[in-house]
């Protein structure tokens, strides 16, 4: 409002103003519309908060062979809100082709990180040095994470994080890890999920779907991982347990967005004595090779066919693994393996 006012100041006197805005206002062109005959393009935002686009209609079908297109958004200005949609609207009604990007765009899933550090009930306001300790151990735990399951890190502030992965599974077993790295150094953690294109070239990255990872992960509670029911259906088969969480509803330009909370998994054998945390020494030799393919991201099915082995058989096995290492989770078995491996050092 206020770059738009100075826009005005300096664009025009008050007494010039009143006299261009009644100039506009008895222009009325309605009689020779129907002489009109040059392809036109009529554009217009359906939300319009200034004019009613039932004008534009009107426009449209009083010029002979007029194609009207509503736009998503609210905005009146064609260089404000969806500019991109605008441009290539116009480009395709010149030159007859839709236009390319430019950008390379790709099917990603993009994780979204909120954080704060605990100090007993407090937050990032008390104890700054404790706080600051945990945070960097964190970013360490985020780097070592990371070099298992790839993604591009970004840090926005210090109590957010983006991560765009080429695979929902990366994505979801990374987020685990990321949890359990968080609760281990009192850092409260909360996570959402998305899956979308992204222009890859775009530096930081941005876009609709990480608006919408960022909107899931905002509605996260405290150590909760929401995901987007889209990011759940491209993981069929990989073994997840999710409750229903309704949907995100969104505004004039934003559709309801459906997610899931990501759940412990029910374990397919009987309830035993548990044992030491993590102790990977209990494995067996095919329960480490098990647990090997699964940290690769591989579904049950997915691992049944390169060990040659029945799918009873592996989810028998993922079983037992999460019983013997007394963790709630396939992903959490593979942060567990993660963690067990040395970090890999550059040079010699």
């Amino acid at each position: 409002m206020q770059w738009w006012a100075r826009l005005e100041r300096l664009s025009a006197s008050p007494t010039d103003a009143v006299a261009l805005l009644r100039s506009m206002a008895s222009i009325d062109l309605r009689q020779q519309l129907p002489a009109l005959h040059i392809p036109t393009l009529v554009l217009h935002r359906a939300k319009d908060v200034l004019v009613d686009p039932e004008g534009s209609r009107r426009l449209a079908r009083a010029i002979p062979g007029a194609r009207l297109m509503e736009l998503q958004g609210q905005e009146h200005l064609l260089w404000m809100g969806n500019v991109d949609q605008v441009a290539d609207a116009i480009e395709e009604s010149v030159t007859g082709d839709y236009p390319l990007s430019a950008g390379r765009r790709i099917l990603s899933t993009l994780l979204v990180a909120r954080l704060d550090a605990e100090n007993g009930r407090g937050g990032l306001g008390t104890r700054e040095q404790l706080v600051d300790e945990r945070l960097e151990c964190f970013k360490d735990a985020v780097r070592h994470i990371l070099e298992r399951y790839g993604g591009q890190l970004e840090w926005r502030g210090r109590d957010k994080l983006v991560i765009c992965f080429n695979a929902p599974s990366h994505a979801t077993c990374s987020a685990l890890a990321l949890r359990d790295a968080a609760i281990r150094l009192g850092v409260s953690i909360g996570q959402g999920i998305h899956s979308g294109e992204i222009d890859a070239s775009l530096s930081p990255l941005s876009g609709g779907a990480l608006e919408a990872a960022d909107r899931i992960a905002s509605a996260a509670r405290p150590r909760e991982i929401l995901l987007s029911r889209l990011t759940r259906e491209l993981m069929s088969g990989f073994g997840l347990q999710v409750a229903q969480r309704g949907s995100l509803l969104g505004d004039e330009a934003r559709d309801p967005l459906a997610i899931v909370a990501l759940a412990s998994e029910r374990h397919l054998e009987p309830a035993q004595q548990r044992v030491c945390r993590a102790d990977l020494d209990l494995l067996s030799t095919r329960e480490r090779e098990v647990l090997s393919l699964l940290a690769e991201g591989l579904s049950n099915t997915h691992i049944a066919i390169r060990l040659g082995r029945s799918e009873h058989t592996v989810k028998r096995h993922v079983a037992n693994i999460l019983l013997k290492l007394d963790l709630p989770s396939r992903s959490a078995a593979a942060a567990a393996l993660a963690a067990r491996q040395p970090v890999a050092r550059h040079g010699a």
